[in-house]
């Protein structure tokens, strides 16, 4: 008989205002490290209940410890975001603003042949290419040159 987990969710939060001490809202919810999903969404429902709020120190120090263990928690869990390179993500920025590659020629003002090479990844950006891309796109220009 599979035995199952007590259930950590914290549904019985006041809604009408917020314990004033840590130690009242210790009672709640002790912030304590995450071991499993249901603790986690427990642990969640508690930042979101906090967050938003003016809060007093004692508000402020629980909900910063609660939020220690959930970063820690989603830190271990969740797969690091891969970075992506700058040729990539020109290229994303050129599909998601309809621009095509001759687009890109005139944009820079370099010919076809030339916006073609840079999509290709066989010829860099320039710094003038740079600083056109950075701010027409509204990104800073040190993301076009990752590796």
């Amino acid at each position: 008989m599979k035995t199952l987990k007590k259930r950590h969710f914290v549904s019985k939060l006041p809604r009408k205002s917020i314990p004033e001490t840590y130690e009242e809202l210790a009672r709640f919810y002790v912030p304590r490290p995450l071991h499993d999903d249901m603790e986690y969404e427990a642990a969640v429902e508690v930042v979101d209940w906090l967050a938003g709020h003016a809060l007093n120190r004692d508000q402020d120090d629980y909900l910063e410890a609660v939020s220690v263990f959930v970063k820690a928690y989603e830190d271990e869990t969740e797969p690091p975001a891969r970075k992506i390179s700058g040729l990539e993500l020109l290229r994303y920025l050129l599909e998601e603003n309809d621009v095509a590659g001759k687009d890109l020629g005139k944009l820079l003002g370099v010919d076809a042949s030339v916006a073609s090479r840079i999509l290709s990844g066989q010829r860099k950006l320039t710094p003038q290419d740079l600083r056109i891309l950075s701010g027409r796109f509204r990104v800073p220009a040190d993301l076009l040159v990752r590796e």
